[in-house]
């Protein structure tokens, strides 16, 4: 698959899922910016470290090339296209940056606290796990757009994933404030405008 077409099949249907989600979790705003902020780290890390893989020859990116009549924005030629997307695919570090980082962080913080704790422990050492095993299992089988030039990508990927993911994580944690603070700060507010409904009704 061309990276255009993932960019409008799958991308734009991880945004409507993303945006649905947060309907159900309904972080407050510095919590969300907390969490797209987290995301936004553990994309950067992607970027420099397949930058890293790149000049050491460690992997690169297969898609199908783009036909030479296609056209692109800004007059951008197929060709420079597609050698920007096989070393550096911009799409895949938005997607990774909202499912694995932002969307994860947040259902992270909804279930951290009360009887389904577990759930979030699961999620903060399963999601960089499972990328961890996904690659592998991509890269050694040929299924996926990832295709490793040595040994190296092991050892990269094994280390990259954690060191992402958790970095992300811990910037998350610094910015956004506990479920049970967002929570009482909403049962205030909510009685606050109650009595001032009250207190309008009875004048």
């Amino acid at each position: 698959m061309e990276l255009l077409d993932f960019t409008i099949l799958v991308l734009s249907f991880i945004i409507v899922v993303f945006l649905g989600l947060l309907l159900f979790i309904r972080p407050s705003r510095a919590v969300l910016v907390a969490a797209l902020l987290g995301g936004l780290v553990m994309a950067v890390i992607n970027v420099l470290v397949d930058l890293v893989a790149y000049l050491a020859h460690f992997w690169h990116y297969t898609f199908t090339a783009p036909k030479p009549t296609q056209q692109f924005p800004l007059n951008i030629r197929p060709q420079d296209y597609y050698n920007l997307i096989t070393h550096f695919p911009v799409t895949f570090y938005v997607s990774s940056a909202l499912v694995f980082g932002a969307l994860v962080y947040l259902l992270i913080w909804r279930f951290e606290a009360g009887p389904k704790a577990w759930f979030a422990k699961v999620l903060l050492y399963g999601v960089p796990l499972f990328c961890i095993l996904r690659d592998i299992y991509g890269a050694s089988t040929h299924t996926a757009y990832l295709t490793w030039e040595n040994t190296g990508g092991i050892v990269l990927t094994v280390l990259f994933w954690p060191v992402a993911f958790f970095t992300g994580y811990a910037l998350f944690k610094k910015l956004a404030p506990s479920y049970s603070e967002v929570e009482a700060q909403r049962q205030e507010e909510e009685e606050h405008t109650n009595s001032l409904k009250a207190a309008s009704s009875k004048q």
